[in-house]
């Protein structure tokens, strides 16, 4: 609902062959004109970690769904992802 402190929580799972090195992750939401980040951290081979971003849903939010997009990303990659949240 508006007003309201929506807390994201993000897993990051590196199941890949190496280590990965200073990932960010950010959190875009373009209705809102709002984007959140954090990092930089490490992620070792075969680790699984959970960050999560803090927002607040406008107060002139419309209800209806808003879209969310997540980057995960470094100097070497970048991992996107989009997530529907809805104000009621």
């Amino acid at each position: 609902q508006p007003g309201d402190i929506v807390r994201l929580s993000i897993e990051a799972v590196n199941s890949g062959t190496r280590d990965l090195e200073d990932v960010k992750l950010s959190v875009y939401i373009y209705d809102w004109a709002m984007w959140r980040s954090i990092g930089p951290f490490d992620i070792d081979q075969d680790e699984q970690l959970v960050r999560t971003l803090t927002f607040e849903v406008p107060e002139d939010a419309a209800p209806g769904d808003v879209d969310i997009r997540v980057v995960a990303s470094n100097d070497e990659l970048t991992r996107v992802i989009y997530r529907v949240v809805t104000v009621v």
